[in-house]
């Protein structure tokens, strides 16, 4: 998917979660937090969340933000008593994401 696709699926997304307050969606809540979604941004959104759920190790969380410009990942590892953030980018294409 080329970069201006991605910022495009994004302002979608973005544009129905923000109804409901925030444009992020968790790894834990994902399915809940889309459930609002058209079904075919909703069959999108939770192929995505399965993709990055199955290369991200199970013991790191992940927060998936849709903005403007694309999607913004953050991952963070769960040590049991707080989270760390290790890092965050701007997904510009398939590859970066």
């Amino acid at each position: 998917m080329a970069a201006e696709d991605i910022a495009h699926f994004s302002r979608k997304v973005r544009s129905h979660l923000l109804r409901d307050g925030s444009a992020m969606l968790t790894d834990t809540g994902y399915a809940k937090e889309s459930a609002h979604l058209p079904p075919n941004l909703r069959e999108a959104v939770l192929s995505l969340m399965a993709d990055l759920r199955a290369t991200i190790p199970n013991d790191f969380g992940f927060t998936v933000s849709f903005e403007i410009r694309g999607l913004e990942v953050a991952v963070e590892y769960q040590d049991g008593n707080s989270g760390v953030a290790l890092n965050h980018t701007a997904a510009s294409s398939d590859a970066k994401l």
